[in-house]
């Protein structure tokens, strides 16, 4: 992929499934751009196609050792499995009154940013 041809390479091959062969083609001096095309693709991608984009773009930047970049994409892999679980709406009778509140702060991401600076304590960042 040269001359910044990143998105006329990598949407032919998400239209025809075979994400695959991006691995032999990027190089140093395109990865980041490739999986910044993949990741930003992602948001606008039916349901299992995002995540085989996202696994693609978490695997170009293993190959390049981009640990950061990777660990960050697989942070945002998971927070979208985890909204995929409890995306519903909370009806009355499914919860108790005292444990509604916690769920519901879940659902709305209200406590996402306090979960972030944990896990980056933790990560001693």
């Amino acid at each position: 992929m040269k001359h910044n041809a990143e998105p006329d390479a990598v949407y032919p091959l998400m239209e025809v499934e075979d994400l695959d062969m991006l691995m032999e083609h990027v190089d140093s001096t395109c990865f980041k751009r490739t999986c910044l095309y993949l990741t930003s693709a992602a948001r606008y991608l039916p349901g299992s196609d995002d995540m085989l984009v996202l696994d693609m773009a978490y695997m170009i930047y293993l190959k390049f050792e981009e640990c950061a970049s990777a660990n960050a994409l697989q942070i945002a892999h998971c927070s979208l499995i985890i909204c995929r679980v409890i995306a519903f709406e909370l009806d009355e009778e499914m919860v108790p009154d005292d444990e509604r509140e916690a769920l519901q702060e879940i659902i709305n991401y209200t406590k996402l940013s306090e979960g972030y600076l944990t896990l980056a304590w933790i990560l001693r960042l």
